[in-house]
């Protein structure tokens, strides 16, 4: 899990996700139209108000946005975050690591959790990262609940479709949608990228993600001197 900050701020304004030793991936709504200088990223951050030997804090030299990225609609709501020096991974025991890219296959009902700094039911920013466990949801079925339509990028998720409850919300954009990977015990698949939703948790309303499966080539063809998982 990363932490996108402003610098000299400590409070995360979009999460992100670690996928080789060179480039962090979040959502592009969340640095469209900035320049490397305009962002820090924290790596292996748990607690806001406590800094840990585990904490890293890296700039970067690069940000790339989809071509394709609709500020109105959210279509291709992918960014890649190119840090100023490679990282040699694993660090601290496996505590920082890259989560894998997905595999091209269908992710029905698939159980997943996203993970984030994002407000709470009482719209506060949590001191601690917080994860919640979640489902995916099929197209259909979210096309259907949704008044705006869905993109082929985009893929929904919820914790309980009917109840409500269980959600990613303000301050989550960007952060990891992840699964298990199936071959490779132990270890997770970034799925989706927490893009936008319809409130917060609310019944038959479930979150809408960047689906990472759709951007695969984008992302390989942007990140040729990188060695992922």
């Amino acid at each position: 899990m990363a932490a996108l900050v402003l610098p000299g701020e400590a409070r995360p304004f979009c999460g992100g996700s670690l996928i080789n030793d060179r480039y962090v991936m979040t959502a592009a709504h969340c640095v469209v139209g900035t320049r490397p200088q305009d962002t820090r990223v924290i790596l292996g951050k748990h607690e806001l108000r406590r800094n840990s030997s585990t904490d890293l804090l890296l700039e970067l030299s690069e940000v790339k946005t989809h071509p394709l990225f609709s500020t109105i609609f959210l279509w291709y709501d992918y960014a890649l975050l190119k840090l100023a020096t490679p990282l040699d991974l694993p660090i601290g025991g496996n505590l920082i690591a890259p989560v894998c890219l997905p595999y091209r296959i269908p992710y029905v009902r698939e159980p997943a959790v996203a993970a984030g700094w994002g407000t709470t039911e009482g719209g506060q920013q949590p001191e601690r990262l917080r994860a919640v466990r979640l489902r995916t949801v099929s197209s259909l079925v979210c096309g259907l609940l949704n008044p705006v339509t869905l993109a082929r990028t985009m893929l929904c998720a919820t914790g309980r479709l009917i109840a409500g409850g269980a959600d990613t919300c303000s301050g989550d954009s960007g952060g990891p949608l992840t699964v298990r990977a199936r071959w490779q015990p132990g270890r997770r698949m970034l799925l989706g990228l927490t893009s936008w939703g319809i409130g917060c948790a609310l019944p038959l309303a479930p979150g809408v993600y960047a689906k990472v499966p759709a951007a695969l080539d984008w992302i390989v063809r942007n990140t040729p001197d990188a060695r992922y998982c």
